[in-house]
């Protein structure tokens, strides 16, 4: 069977630098399967614009003119399958003609990180095979390239189901911190946090030690007490208001929690800062020659234990 399949397929896997590059349009007698790799572009094609990033997947059917047009500085890694329509023809049959008709419809799909690493690995293996290594590379590289179209379908096929589970199963490391690091406000629990990211709470607690090498907890806490002194220095709002907004229900329990990680009160520290900016005004007013490189951390070291030893009044 493998043998009716021609020979009218090309690879073409390369690193494109694009700042400066302007649109590009054109067409041609091969049908074009687009797999981004990282990088983001925009592809018009009849008047209908596809936004691609890591992962994206697009369809272009032979002699549709396309227009790439890349809109930011970082350079785009893609591999491209260009393939005859005589070739696709071959799967033109009962089981695949619709859902092959169907890719080049729809034209766009978006991968999980591990459909595209799978894809990823079928086009390697094609392209080691097509430098004709033996007597079976040919073979191999039809089976690697029939696999890869039927896996393709696959994705399609299940877009929805499939590759939302296998997002979940592959979630990184990154994404979870990134969760944190944006609703830190809210009730955050390592149950809750793991029922979303569908991993064990053991195995969620894993990938944060391994990243951060603190505990979830550690690491919720550091999140919320940075956000607690970025609040402190640069709002007027209340310590039971920025506590709430960091996630604290009882004002009572943040001071606890911040005295713990900073050695003093949250109002310690904010009479603190402003103590600092007044004399780091001061220095800057008088321009003295010998304000040194960083004065605001350098201030704050220096008069540190200054501050605490006075904080018993200031509180």
């Amino acid at each position: 069977m493998l043998e009716k399949i021609s020979k009218d397929f090309v690879i073409d896997h390369r690193t494109r630098h694009v700042e400066g590059l302007p649109p590009f349009s054109h067409s041609h007698q091969f049908n074009e399967i687009y797999f981004l790799q990282s990088g983001k572009c925009h592809v018009y094609i009849e008047n209908e614009k596809y936004t691609l990033e890591d992962g994206s997947v697009l369809f272009i059917p032979a002699f549709k003119e396309h227009t790439f047009v890349y809109y930011d500085t970082v350079d785009v890694k893609r591999t491209v399958l260009y393939i005859s329509t005589e070739q696709l023809n071959w799967y033109f049959d009962d089981n695949f003609k619709e859902e092959i008709d169907n890719l080049f419809i729809n034209r766009y799909i978006k991968l999980s990180r591990k459909s595209f690493s799978n894809l990823s690995s079928l086009f390697e293996k094609i392209q080691f095979e097509k430098y004709n290594i033996d007597n079976l590379s040919a073979p191999l590289t039809k089976a690697y390239f029939f696999e890869m179209i039927i896996y393709i379908i696959r994705c399609h096929r299940y877009n929805d189901e499939i590759i939302k589970k296998t997002d979940l199963s592959n979630i990184t490391t990154g994404e979870i911190l990134h969760y944190i690091d944006d609703n830190y406000g809210n009730d955050l629990t390592l149950p809750g946090l793991a029922k979303k990211f569908g991993l064990s709470e053991s195995g969620l607690s894993k990938k944060i030690k391994a990243f951060t090498n603190m505990t979830f907890k550690e690491y919720l806490t550091k999140t919320r007490i940075e956000a607690a002194k970025s609040l402190l220095i640069s709002s007027e709002k209340s310590i039971t208001e920025i506590a709430v907004l960091c996630g604290y229900n009882s004002s009572n329990f943040f001071g606890d929690v911040f005295k713990k990680n900073m050695g003093m009160s949250p109002s310690s520290y904010k009479k603190m800062l402003t103590i600092i900016g007044n004399l780091t005004l001061l220095f800057s007013e008088s321009n003295c020659p010998y304000l040194p490189y960083r004065c605001h951390e350098n201030i704050f070291c220096k008069y540190r234990q200054f501050i605490k030893t006075f904080s018993c009044c200031m509180a």
